[in-house]
């Protein structure tokens, strides 16, 4: 009986080390395959070989720097295509993608203000205190 539980401890200690079981990469995966974006693409925007992109897909072993590095670059990647959306702006040059990358940001940033007047005018409150007739 003691056989069997050593085996099912090592058979769970392999499965999470394979992916098999949620890792902290999982939402980064996800983002990959439901943007469809290119492993090629990250590997050029981090500055690594694609393969190092395809070692994080599979939760192998990387550097804390790296793995930080391409996290940030498939945040990057969705966040633009989520503000330009249904049109895909192109990842592969890393000098057009980071003006992209601003202008997003500038976009959200407008869309928030705008959207931050919109309810400072609809609260009644804000009315009444800043209305014509209070001057």
């Amino acid at each position: 009986m003691s056989i069997v539980l050593f085996f099912s401890f090592q058979c769970v200690g392999k499965i999470s080390h394979r992916g098999g079981m949620f890792s902290s990469r999982q939402k980064f995966i996800d983002l990959i395959h439901a943007w469809r974006i290119s492993k090629t693409d990250v590997a050029g925007l981090v500055s690594i070989v694609p393969a190092r992109v395809s070692d994080y897909c599979q939760d192998k072993p990387l550097p804390p720097k790296r793995v930080s590095q391409i996290e940030n670059a498939i945040s990057e990647i969705v966040e633009v295509y989520e503000v330009f959306y249904p049109f895909r702006i192109e990842a592969s040059d890393p000098e057009i993608f980071r003006a992209a990358v601003t202008q997003a940001r500038l976009t959200k940033v407008s869309e928030d203000a705008k959207e931050a007047i919109r309810d400072f005018a609809r609260d009644p409150r804000n009315r009444e205190r800043h209305s014509l007739a209070s001057v």
